[in-house]
């Protein structure tokens, strides 16, 4: 440039950045100019062609009157070599492209291309990448902008994470009672995270992420109450706020790309789907959807296939991939989901890898594998004809001894405990027409009932310090809720129905309480609460028909006198039972004929046949459960 004049000539735009002749008025023809008519003969290019080629450049710009002709503009040589060098670099691009081994076109490209190569991001990879060579058919030359809906979008997200979300951490002091909260009550059972809590005092994005998935998880048992906090200086939050903040925090950063260890979004995504508790019916799938993705993640990077004992991280990602398929058979049971890893496609030895873990979470994987065998009896090509299902289950006191858990402390004992008992109820299918039997059989009725007695004592005697607030125990109280509602509700012995309906209030009760912290047992909890509801206000029609209370003997049936049927309350005196509060009520049931029986004096407006589905349901979990559709369909709302 130095010493070097450039003559630059600066050429006039349109309103649309098209360059303009410098005349602009041109000059008719002799020939034009007799006959009076627009001139065309002086224009480089006819109308039609000029017309089509405007419109072949952007079809969403307005058009241009024809009669102004258009001139290339000029282009210095130093411009014209740029293009050049533009257009040489895109032809000589190599394109590739990824061919799996199921693909037969690998083996061509694996024997006849020079330019592929073996995938190797995956242990004995999955497939080959051929490249095109230097004359293959080049690249287009102006390649469409990266920078478009999605792209923009993904900027505000990252700006976003690091103006808002970043933010949303507890005071040190806060943070530690909840990380110990944490290590002491889920990590043991469900370890996807202890790997990676090793420097704590980055602050990258991150180790932030982790700590907030930790402060969800640990957030749910109440001894975290005290210290819900979001902030260094923030105040005290209730639990439904502090969790709701919390997940959507979690979720903006996983969307925003941040995280570009895949195994540690993976570990996230996992306990996320865990903790997370949907807000409204549009969040209803969130958990579900939440580990498809990590489990998409989890196959992509080829983590379903053994490792050699000598990579440095193999006793990590074997670890890693038993929490994942132990979420994937809670996820079947917990929303009627298939499942989606299946053994037949995975490359660790089952029995080996469970061996190699710690005691805690060796015996919680026995229960799963158990719970994976239940599954086999609620598939859809499994029929069932007159004669139950069920499967055989092991004593857990020997499960325990087997898997040198004796020594686990007791909230984690007690936590498995009610899961084995969640599982005991599921091992037993009978037959739909079979639900209104007044005999249930043998394989499930003893079964069923002790264990779901025995869910209800351990969750009511050790609610609070011990027990691992993990999701299996909202869920095996609803499973024993069904049992007791399926007791009251057909049996035919009245002192079986009056136990029955006990526990049926004691399990209502316990859903209460855990309705603060998970979603599925605010819906079981408003259901139940209505059920006992109606049965009051039937107990005190039947009892106001009667006169005195005493149950009317039917014609033509045994005029022996019937159990008299009292209000919910262990006093015969007291207000009517239309003025008690449903989880104050407990009710003695006389004598269960249909003609004089409670069930046939509740309000025709009340859908006894969507409660019966639903619990029926919650004991049938190969029949999809959505519980913000009950809740919306059936108004079971507080």
């Amino acid at each position: 440039m130095s010493g070097t004049s450039v003559m630059v000539k600066f050429v006039d735009t349109d309103a649309s950045g098209l360059p303009l002749k410098r005349k602009q008025v041109a000059q008719a023809c002799t020939a034009c100019r007799k006959r009076k008519k627009r001139c065309v003969h002086e224009a480089n290019i006819s109308p039609v062609d000029n017309e089509a080629s405007y419109n072949a450049v952007s079809p969403t710009r307005p058009s241009r009157n024809i009669s102004q002709p258009r001139e290339t503009p000029q282009v210095s040589p130093s411009e014209t070599r740029s293009q050049h060098s533009l257009t040489s670099q895109s032809e000589s691009r190599k394109t590739s492209r990824f061919v799996g081994d199921l693909n037969p076109e690998h083996l061509f490209i694996e024997a006849t291309s020079p330019h592929s190569n073996r995938d190797l991001s995956v242990r004995g990879g999955v497939g080959v990448w051929s490249r095109n060579s230097h004359d293959a058919r080049p690249m287009p030359t102006s390649a469409p902008s990266r920078v478009g809906p999605s792209q923009t979008m993904q900027n505000l997200l990252i700006r976003y994470v690091h103006s808002h979300c970043q933010s949303f951490l507890p005071p040190v002091q806060d943070w530690f009672a909840l990380r110990s909260i944490y290590l002491a009550k889920a990590d043991p059972l469900f370890p996807v995270l202890s790997p990676v809590l090793n420097d704590e005092n980055d602050l990258s994005t991150s180790t932030t992420l982790i700590k907030q998935v930790i402060c969800l998880a640990a957030a749910t048992n109440p001894q975290a109450t005290p210290h819900l906090r979001l902030l260094p200086s923030g105040i005290l939050l209730n639990r439904a706020d502090y969790t709701a903040t919390l997940s959507t925090a979690i979720h903006t950063t996983v969307e925003s790309g941040l995280i570009a260890d895949r195994v540690l979004l993976i570990r996230v995504l996992l306990l996320y789907s865990m903790y997370i508790q949907p807000t409204c019916p549009e969040e209803a799938d969130m958990p579900s959807a939440i580990f498809a993705k990590a489990t998409h993640q989890f196959t992509t990077l080829g983590l379903h296939l053994p490792m050699l004992e000598s990579e440095p991280e193999q006793e990590q990602i074997r670890s890693l991939f038993l929490c994942t398929w132990a979420l994937d058979r809670l996820n079947s049971a917990f929303y009627g989901r298939a499942c989606i890893i299946h053994e037949r496609d995975i490359g660790w030895d089952f029995d080996e890898c469970i061996r190699k873990q710690e005691p805690p979470f060796r015996l919680f994987l026995s229960v799963i594998k158990l719970l994976d065998d239940v599954i086999s009896i609620y598939r859809p090509t499994q029929k069932l004809d007159e004669e139950p299902l069920y499967i055989d289950m092991p004593i857990l006191e020997q499960l325990i001894v087997d898997c040198e858990a004796i020594q686990v402390s007791d909230t984690l004992l007690a936590t498995v405990e009610v899961f084995y008992h969640a599982v005991a109820i599921l091992s037993c299918r009978f037959p739909q027409e079979g639900a209104k039997s007044a005999l249930p059989s043998r394989a499930n009725n003893s079964r069923r009932s002790l264990s779901a007695d025995r869910i209800t004592e351990l969750v009511r005697d050790e609610m609070g310090d011990r027990l691992s607030y993990m999701p299996v125990i909202p869920y095996a109280v609803s499973l024993s809720l069904s049992v007791m509602y399926r007791k009251m509700r057909y049996s035919q012995i009245p002192m079986f129905r009056e136990r029955g309906l006990r526990s049926f209030d004691t399990n209502t009760k316990l859903l209460k309480k855990l309705s603060e912290t998970f979603w599925c047992a605010k819906t079981m909890s408003g259901m139940a609460e209505q059920v006992l509801q109606e049965m009051g206000k039937a107990a005190a029609t039947k009892a106001q028909e009667s006169g005195s209370g005493e149950n009317s003997v039917r014609e033509g049936s045994d005029p022996r006198p019937a159990q008299p049927l009292h209000a919910f309350s262990t006093v015969h005196q007291g207000p009517p039972m239309s003025t008690l509060a449903p989880h104050e009520t407990s009710m003695t049931m006389g004598e269960m004929v249909p003609e004089i029986d409670v069930w046939g004096h509740m309000d025709p407006n009340f859908n006894i046949g969507a409660i019966d589905a639903v619990l029926q349901s919650n004991l049938d979990f190969g029949n999809s459960a959505n519980w913000f559709d009950w809740q919306q369909n059936w108004g079971f709302v507080e």
